[in-house]
């Protein structure tokens, strides 16, 4: 019965650290960002065949990040191969990163957020720097995303941006 009650405690010591760790190293404004970095890095680094340049890099990393918003709004594909190729312009990988990451914010939050879309921009502007910081950390890092799960969505992401290819020709 003791071991029960020192499990429950260890559980909940566990959780409470890790919504401390989450607050205090920035929420959102780190989460996202880290987990956009992470799956570009991995694309980047285990499917150097699968892209042809930064804009299809950015593309594919923004579509799995952003697979459950998809479902709320299909246009968001477009927005995305919008930004990817806005973005992918940056000769500064942790800017070009950065960059893309706080449009996808901006989605995500408009999404998520009962904020008024001015003020989400503001607050997504002043923290510029904490974004920048995690991907830079998140570049240096030696953690990449599960292949299998880019691998198993490659194709389909594919041909969404062959269709945006064919229509700008």
């Amino acid at each position: 019965m003791n071991f029960i009650y020192l499990l429950l405690a260890i559980l909940v010591i566990f959780v409470i650290w890790k919504m401390f760790l989450f607050i205090f190293k920035g929420g959102n404004f780190h989460l996202i960002p880290r987990n956009i970095t992470r799956v570009y890095k991995t694309i980047k680094k285990k499917f150097k065949n699968k892209y042809k340049n930064n804009t299809e890099l950015l593309f594919i990393a923004g579509i799995i990040n952003a697979k459950m918003y998809i479902k709320n709004d299909e246009d968001l594909i477009e927005k995305i191969y919008l930004a990817a190729e806005s973005c992918s312009t940056l000769d500064d990988e942790v800017g070009m990163v950065s960059d893309f990451s706080q449009v996808l914010m901006n989605e995500y939050f408009l999404q998520d957020s009962k904020m008024d879309p001015s003020e989400i921009v503001t607050t997504i502007l002043d923290k510029r720097h904490d974004i920048d910081k995690s991907v830079e950390k998140e570049l240096e890092a030696k953690k990449y995303f599960p292949e299998n799960v880019i691998e198993k969505d490659m194709s389909t992401i594919k041909e969404y941006y062959l269709h945006f290819k064919k229509h700008e020709s």
